[in-house]
């Protein structure tokens, strides 16, 4: 059926659809079916999906709002080259991004925001780089944005044994350490937030198996995962990891609600007394009796990983931890992530900035098509080779996985 109306009564053709959607996906350089659901895609491949929708419209003004915020590295510079050409063919765009070194990669003039105001606006050649970006954004300077990493690595807390779901990954193995911070790296799509997603049973394995502590189970779903002590933190913050029309003391505390009741009851005592301590430890800056939804990015995200430092769990799984948060904020969160390492925790952070993972990883391991093609000692950590094998398995190399890539 080439053909179908719409709920205004019009008529609009399925095929010229198809035929756009294809023209402004190969414009973006995007290799996705025009045919498949919208909800089969990742978050990642969503916000692409968005900007052909923007494109399509043709109008004379486009307003992206963090449009690079789920796009790796490489699919990043190639939506900026895309900003580029639009304004060369005249037309005008409002571009909104917390990743500073593209918006002065792109940007003819800079207006810097703190706290709903206007702290000034400059043209792009008055701004000398992004640590003066930095300093009007934090009103101040930040003296240090990574801190140094933890070094006392303990025993294996966590291994991964050849973890497989059909179509998504294949022959996934890893171990973790307590005190370390193990990284993920990989274009969108490579298959990392589906392993993390595997780990903690909220998509079923078609073969392998976890050991925890010496111990081999499997996760019956997400409610298990935390039980066991396992706490994962979404990548969409908005659509899994949070409750947005909940206030914050009831987010923090979802992941431990059992230890919140007395007599059969909430005791609403100890929940605002319990979310205000770790708020406080999350240098949460808010009214945590409102609801979340009104709360910045940053602060929000704060919310989400105290509810799964609440948890009590050893293992910690980070998913695109500083997506579309403020740089202030981003040194705050990657604190927070060393002292749960330097407590004992083995974390895992997926992240598709490189950058972000070599400065805060002990280890990185790279991601693609479904299978790591590259395991990485910091010492090793060199961008180049990173982004090689990120795109190593769609290259044609690297075919076959190793069989393990443990430390």
């Amino acid at each position: 059926n080439q053909a179908a109306t719409d709920r205004f009564g019009r008529i609009y053709s399925r095929r010229l659809a198809r035929e756009r959607t294809r023209s402004v996906f190969q414009t973006l350089g995007v290799s996705i079916d025009p045919d498949c659901r919208a909800e089969t895609l990742s978050t990642g491949e969503m916000q692409l999906v968005e900007i052909a929708r923007a494109l399509l419209l043709d109008a004379p003004v486009l307003i992206l709002d963090e449009p690079t915020a789920s796009l790796s590295d490489s699919e990043a510079a190639r939506l900026l080259d895309i900003m580029v050409r639009l304004r060369n063919a005249g037309k005008s765009l409002i571009f909104v991004s917390h990743r500073l070194g593209e918006a002065l990669k792109v940007a003819d003039r800079i207006t810097v925001l703190r706290n709903g105001e206007r702290v000034e606006t400059r043209e792009r050649h008055e701004v000398a780089d992004t640590s003066e970006l930095i300093q009007m954004m934090v009103g101040g300077r930040l003296e240090r944005l990574f801190p140094t990493p933890n070094t006392n690595i303990g025993g294996v807390l966590f291994s991964a044994e050849g973890l497989t779901r059909r179509g998504k990954f294949k022959d996934i193995s890893f171990t973790i350490r307590s005190g370390e911070i193990l990284g993920f790296s990989g274009l969108v799509g490579a298959g990392r937030t589906e392993v993390m997603r595997s780990i903690i049973g909220a998509d079923p394995l078609d073969a392998g198996r976890i050991v925890k502590h010496g111990v081999h189970f499997r996760v019956r779903d997400p409610r298990h995962a935390v039980e066991t002590g396992i706490a994962y933190l979404s990548e969409d913050r908005k659509g899994a990891g949070l409750v947005l029309s909940l206030s914050g003391y009831e987010n923090i505390v979802l992941s431990a609600m059992p230890r919140m009741f007395r007599s059969g009851y909430v005791n609403w005592t100890r929940v605002r007394a319990v979310a205000s301590e770790i708020a406080q430890r999350m240098r949460f800056r808010g009214q945590l009796g409102s609801m979340t939804s009104t709360y910045s990015g940053g602060n929000q995200q704060k919310i989400a990983i105290g509810k799964c430092i609440l948890s009590g769990a050893d293992l910690l799984i980070f998913d695109e931890p500083t997506r579309g948060v403020d740089i202030g904020a981003k040194a705050e969160i990657y604190q927070l992530l060393h002292e749960a390492a330097e407590a004992g925790a083995a974390v895992v952070v997926v992240s598709s900035e490189l950058p972000e993972l070599m400065n805060i990883a002990h280890r990185i391991l790279v991601m693609s098509a479904g299978r790591i093609t590259g395991s990485f000692a910091r010492s090793d950590f060199d961008e180049k080779t990173l982004l090689a094998a990120a795109f190593a398995g769609h290259a044609g190399a690297n075919d076959k996985a190793p069989e393990s890539l443990a430390a």
